[in-house]
């Protein structure tokens, strides 16, 4: 009897051994202690500037923060209009890029065919 309690003992050490691996292992990626910001009384935190310089975030940019994420998620809020207008500018250069082109009055998906070579096959597809 003393035996088992005494491998059931060890069982349990082997265990709990395992779990502070296994936590170890499952936080290493989500914690970086190099990057260190502290909330103040009005909620506010400064962003490092390591960080503001590698998003290329500015004074002014606005984020939005995922409340069901389950770690502190921060996205840079996109101005809808400039979106808009850079879209624009890449569908004019591209509508100027293919003037005179044979893919000019082609659909997409007949220049992805002229791209692969002829038509793919939709039995190759299942296969």
């Amino acid at each position: 009897s003393i035996a088992f309690r005494g491998d059931r003992k060890d069982r349990r050490t082997d265990f709990h051994r395992r779990c502070a691996i296994l936590l170890v292992l499952l936080t290493k990626g989500w914690y970086n202690a190099g990057v260190i910001a502290t909330i103040t009384s009005k909620g506010q935190i400064t962003i490092p500037l390591a960080i503001r310089q590698r998003l290329h975030l500015q004074a002014g940019d606005q984020l939005e923060f995922d409340e069901k994420a389950p770690i502190l998620v921060a996205r840079r809020v996109v101005n809808r209009a400039a979106w808009e207008s850079t879209i624009n500018e890449w569908r004019l250069a591209a509508q100027s890029a293919l003037q005179n082109h044979p893919w000019e009055a082609q659909t997409a998906a007949s220049i992805v065919d002229d791209l692969r070579g002829g038509p793919a096959d939709s039995t190759e597809a299942l296969t």
